[in-house]
């Protein structure tokens, strides 16, 4: 249910603002200039790009879909931690968004998987002078592709570094921010996570996001 003025609508349903900055932060997975960068024509079909992320053998496609939703996602955190939203909102909202990342990746990658690599990733950019961002994101895939695949994610890191908006990774943390302080936290956040996994994402979140 949404409540609609002349100029803008807005959101009531948790639910439905979760959803809405889970899109902002996987929509740079569908923009062709990411995809340029990194030497493909434009982005690959829509059903191939969550088919193959995190597959056992990486290749060039699976590094630059992995280091983009990772971009995305610590954007829209970053955003929901600017703004003026209670503790435990703040912590409801971020584990929404988180599992709906989960969602998307599970039959590929185990939940702990992708929360560990999450918050090790999250803390690692947020320590990482911006300068030296380039080698942090090119030390992880250095392992993972072949000579030619890694020229070009080399080079391809260094472009996309260039497009970070107002010192953001891919998608503006201001506007998460806005959104979220303009809509209502109305109804009950729906999750897939069992009870356990909940507890035990709040407390890694509350101590190794929320706190940094």
């Amino acid at each position: 249910m949404k409540s609609v003025n002349r100029n803008t609508e807005k959101i009531v349903d948790i639910n439905d603002l979760v959803l809405q900055i889970t899109a902002r932060g996987t929509k740079p997975l569908l923009h062709d200039d990411i995809w340029k960068c990194y030497g493909f024509k434009k982005t690959p079909s829509h059903k191939n790009i969550f088919f193959r992320l995190f597959r056992k053998k990486c290749s060039l496609e699976n590094c630059v879909i992995s280091e983009v939703l990772t971009m995305g996602l610590i954007d829209v955190i970053t955003g929901i931690k600017k703004s003026k939203e209670s503790r435990v909102n703040k912590l409801l909202i971020s584990l929404g968004v988180i599992d709906q990342f989960i969602s998307m990746t599970k039959h590929m990658i185990a939940p702990d998987h992708l929360l560990e690599s999450l918050l090790y990733t999250y803390e690692s950019y947020l320590a990482t002078d911006k300068r030296n961002l380039y080698s942090l994101i090119v030390y992880k895939a250095k392992n993972k592709l072949n000579k030619k695949d890694f020229a070009k994610f080399l080079a391809g890191t260094e472009k996309l570094l260039k497009l970070k908006p107002n010192g953001d990774f891919l998608v503006k943390s201001s506007k998460i921010r806005e959104i979220v302080e303009n809509s209502f936290k109305e109804n009950k956040l729906n999750i897939s996570m069992s009870k356990d996994e909940f507890e035990k994402y709040s407390s890694l979140v509350k101590e190794k996001i929320l706190t940094i």
